[in-house]
Order: structure tokens, then C-alpha cells, then sequence
């Protein structure tokens, strides 16, 4: 649990309590002469397995959508003009120059961030609160958490562009 960051804790919480009330009932009904030792190290054993499994899938799912924050936050959406060109530009082929590339960019990055939420989000739900809703209440905070997380890294790429827009003109 110690590479878990602290909304992953609160995300598997329920999953945290289930897999300590089943380490507790170790030291509450069993002593070293017990004959249910071998069971309870089983139980415990498919309790560790389980968390360890949907850890694994909250854990895996959280580094995909960090991908796709870190690629919206790099993304350049200004493009660099070709000083080797050797005839002027026109206005609307100057205008053409820039939104063509800064349209394709932007579409990528909404699918990017559209896949976040139908298949990231939607797949650590699934496997920690056993719904697919994208409402559960649990599920506030993780969600919480992504939206600034995103809402940053997109801040981020356009202060970026604006200081690349200036350094243009």
C-alpha cells in the first residue's frame, strides 16, 4: 500500500478495511495450538490476492490516463513557421498554416481525454465499486482529482502556446 498515492487510499478504501477485518480475525480467534490456522492463512492469502489484483488494475489504469495528461501538457499546438520556404505567404494560407495544424492537435487531444473517461475512469469504477455508472458517489474524489490534474496540464500547454504565439510575432 506504501506506493498507493493518497487518493488511490481513499479510491480502495473499502477494499483496504475488507483486507485488514480478515488479517484482525487472526490475532482476535486464533492461537498457535488452533487447527483452523491452515484456513486462515488461505482466507488471507485469496484476501491479499484480490486486493493485490484490483490494486494492480486501479494502478495500471492510473498510469494510462497519466500518459494522456502528460501528452495533453506537451502537446504543441502552435506550429513553428518555415523559415526555408522561399516565397511569402498569403493571409489565408498563413491562416490555413496554423489551423490546420492546431485542429489536428486539438482533435487528438479530445480523443485522448474522451478515452479517459469512457475507458480509464470508467474500467477503475468497474473493478473497485462494482458499477459502471460514472456517478458512484466513491468515485468523486478519484474523478475530483483527474479533472484538476487535466485541467492543469491543459493550462499548462496553453501558457505554452501563448509564450510560443508571442515569440512568434
Amino acid at each position: 500500500m506504501s506506493n498507493l498515492k493518497p487518493v488511490e487510499k481513499k479510491l480502495l478504501d473499502k477494499q483496504i478495511n475488507k483486507l485488514n477485518r480478515w488479517m484482525d480475525k487472526g490475532s482476535d480467534n486464533h492461537n498457535w495450538f488452533s487447527l483452523s490456522i491452515g484456513e486462515y492463512i488461505r482466507d488471507c492469502q485469496k484476501a491479499i490476492d484480490e486486493f493485490k489484483e484490483t490494486k494492480s488494475r486501479v494502478l495500471q489504469h492510473a498510469q494510462n490516463i497519466e500518459k494522456k495528461v502528460i501528452n495533453i501538457e506537451t502537446a504543441v499546438i502552435v506550429r513553428e513557421i518555415d523559415f526555408g520556404r522561399k516565397s511569402p505567404m498569403d493571409l489565408s494560407e498563413f491562416t490555413e498554416y496554423f489551423e490546420s495544424y492546431l485542429n489536428k492537435v486539438v482533435q487528438e487531444l479530445v480523443k485522448d481525454y474522451s478515452n479517459v473517461g469512457d475507458m480509464y475512469l470508467k474500467s477503475i469504477e468497474e473493478c473497485t465499486v462494482k458499477t459502471n455508472s460514472q456517478g458512484a458517489i466513491e468515485m468523486r474524489p478519484y474523478y475530483y482529482y483527474w479533472e484538476r490534474r487535466i485541467f492543469n496540464a491543459i493550462t499548462r500547454m496553453i501558457i505554452r502556446a501563448l509564450s510560443a504565439n508571442k515569440v512568434l510575432w
